[in-house]
């Protein structure tokens, strides 16, 4: 039995479909990745997967590329002859499933969010529709991250009844441990994500600034890498003088970020809609109080002032409000806030979980 990994990134299936794979790689012994080809595929390749290189640019707006991309992915897939074809991420949705219905492959999409083209309500928003019914039609199976984009695909027609809903990508709970609590000499916080517009950057910067006017013992550290491609990417010169104010804590793009969630306090993140934010799983699984805005993807892992604070999306003074509100804890309720964020994921956001009902499609 073959079968065929699609997404539009390496660290997408390093950071998120570690167990899936290695649960695959005891299923058959003839899986294939497709791997962008500027990317590093060595740790994969060491665990003996077939590894596939395409040129895929998650911003190309091309018409005549995408009909290229298009062609390339039906060679691959032609060639492969996979019985099952996964697909993660936008474009290895619409794409591959596409060509799957073409060569009777069965497809097996995961909505992993609707992306800034559905968020943004942007004048191309009608094609995607188009794309995703004709995708998603008559498919063999499609897993969504929350109830929110399951009821969106619904009401607009998009899928049919091979469905389900996963607990986001869940959460590897023996590599991510429950840590010791620090101190409260500091308080540090951190955001995790892409530094554009939709991730909330600009209402985390300006949260920053106006609590460091009232309190000089707060730190807000940031996690993450520029999107320079993407038009919502922040100003450099902007977060350079965020920088230089010593309003926040600029740590780059780095892939171990438990070193740094074990160090802070909470973690921030004011999205504006997710699939279901791995980053707020993980320092959850790390018994970390979360402090997220009210939207799908975020709000099903905070329960409001039990394990953090939810607060109203795109609206900053409502999150300068919510990080007022965790500063006046003790930091023992601090740390009880932590420990029901460690609970709630052993109980509902346990990877096994994920691999299991993946299991149970793939026969």
């Amino acid at each position: 039995m073959k079968i065929l990994l699609f997404s539009n990134s390496t660290n997408n299936y390093l950071k998120f479909r570690m167990g899936l794979i290695k649960k695959l790689i005891s299923m058959t012994n003839d899986l294939y990745i497709i791997i962008p080809d500027n990317e590093d595929a060595s740790f994969i390749k060491s665990l003996g997967i077939n590894i596939i290189k395409l040129n895929l640019s998650r911003h190309n707006s091309s018409f005549i590329k995408e009909l290229i991309l298009m062609f390339k992915i039906f060679n691959i897939y032609y060639k492969i002859k996979p019985k099952y074809a996964l697909h993660f991420t936008i474009k290895p949705n619409i794409y591959g499933s596409i060509v799957c219905k073409f060569l009777n492959i069965q497809s097996i999409n995961n909505i992993t969010g609707l992306g800034t083209v559905f968020i943004n309500k942007k004048y191309s928003i009608n094609f995607y529709y188009f794309l995703y019914k004709f995708a998603l039609k008559n498919n063999y199976h499609t897993f969504f991250q929350n109830v929110y984009d399951y009821r969106f695909f619904k009401k607009n027609k998009i899928i049919n009844k091979n469905t389900s809903i996963l607990p986001g990508s869940g959460v590897n709970l023996k590599k991510y441990k429950s840590f010791f609590y620090p101190s409260d000499n500091e308080i540090n916080f951190l955001f995790i994500g892409r530094l554009i517009k939709e991730k909330g950057i600009f209402e985390y910067l300006y949260a920053s600034r106006k609590i460091k006017e009232k309190f000089k013992n707060v730190n807000f550290y940031i996690i993450g890498s520029f999107d320079d491609l993407n038009k919502s990417s922040i100003n450099k010169k902007i977060f350079n003088d965020y920088l230089n104010d010593k309003s926040v804590i600029y740590l780059g793009y780095i892939d171990d970020v438990e070193t740094i969630i074990e160090k802070c306090h909470a973690v921030i993140l004011p999205s504006f809609r997710e699939g279901m934010s791995h980053s707020l799983l993980v320092a959850a699984s790390m018994s970390r109080p979360l402090i997220a805005s009210k939207v799908p993807g975020c709000k099903e892992l905070v329960k409001h002032n039990l394990n953090g604070y939810i607060f109203e999306s795109k609206n900053k003074k409502s999150l300068v409000q919510a990080v007022n509100n965790f500063l006046k804890l003790k930091n023992t309720e601090k740390k009880d806030m932590g420990y029901q964020s460690r609970v709630m994921v052993e109980k509902y956001y346990n990877e096994d979980i994920v691999i299991k009902k993946y299991a149970e499609i793939i026969k």
